[in-house]
């Protein structure tokens, strides 16, 4: 997950390319991240003010999926 933060603020950008086929939707600061697919890849997206908080994953059920750290 990248995350970007405007002048020091608490503006912030947000991106996460997933490669998991199951995530199909991400919350972050409590909002559902918008969606497109490149060359395979789901990349969520979004921008808001707040700061930094874990995202949420889910499944196409909306199941919340577990995060693994490697």
């Amino acid at each position: 997950m990248l995350t970007s933060w405007y002048d020091k603020s608490h503006k912030y950008v947000v991106m996460v390319v997933s490669y998991d086929q199951d995530v199909q939707n991400i919350v972050y600061q409590e909002q559902t991240l918008q969606q497109t697919v490149f060359n395979g890849y789901h990349i969520f997206y979004g921008y808001d003010i707040g700061k930094y908080q874990e995202y949420k994953l889910y499944d196409s059920a909306g199941n919340e999926l577990e995060h693994i750290k490697p």
